[in-house]
């Protein structure tokens, strides 16, 4: 190649991937300002956003929790994280953390470290979980809980009980359908709630 090509790609090139670049970003961005405006209409929630460059934030209000859905930079915009908070009133004399196992700690189980296992083999085998009182966890980790855990698996949640907050956060690609399977999620975390008085 002529030295005159290489000064050409580079005079040309560059500029034009950077501006390339820019643009699916913005569309991008408008793509999730869309969605999330349309999420906050169906939820009753609010949109969020600082500057005309941010991606935004929603917030929504439903069946006790506080749902908060941003985006993760890092992805370029194609993963949400989302994070259900909740303060109650109930009784729970207990703290539970329950987060996806790892292929590492996976190894360590077949080396003979143990989780608490509160629930069915599948679930025992999808979450890690630490707990002060494996009975109380148990209890309290219902059959429909657990199932509404595995069903957002792929989402990697953590959830964390504590006497006087439940805490639910998630990561998944941009899809609507997704959020909408959190806020489920929380309804069946507040049906519970409800049933233990």
């Amino acid at each position: 190649m002529s030295m005159e090509i290489i000064e050409t790609v580079f005079k040309w090139g560059i500029p034009l991937l950077v501006i390339y670049f820019l643009y699916q970003s913005k569309k991008e961005l408008v793509h999730t300002n869309f969605i999330f405006k349309q999420l906050a209409q169906d939820n009753q929630g609010t949109v969020d956003r600082r500057t005309w460059f941010d991606y935004p934030s929603l917030t929504v209000h439903k069946h006790g929790f506080t749902f908060v859905l941003g985006v993760s930079l890092a992805s370029g915009g194609n993963v949400w994280q989302t994070r259900l908070s909740m303060a109650h009133r109930q009784k729970i004399d207990f703290d539970l953390r329950l987060q996806p196992h790892s292929r590492l700690e996976k190894m360590s189980r077949s080396m003979g470290f143990q989780d608490a296992a509160i629930g069915s083999p599948q679930f025992n085998d999808s979450f890690l979980v630490k707990t002060g009182d494996e009975a109380k966890a148990k209890r309290f980790m219902s059959k429909d809980l657990q199932e509404g855990l595995l069903r957002l698996a792929y989402m990697n949640p953590e959830l964390a009980i504590t006497k006087s907050a439940i805490v639910v956060t998630a990561s998944f690609f941009n899809h609507a359908n997704d959020f909408q399977a959190l806020i489920n999620f929380g309804k069946l975390l507040s049906r519970r709630l409800k049933d233990l008085g």
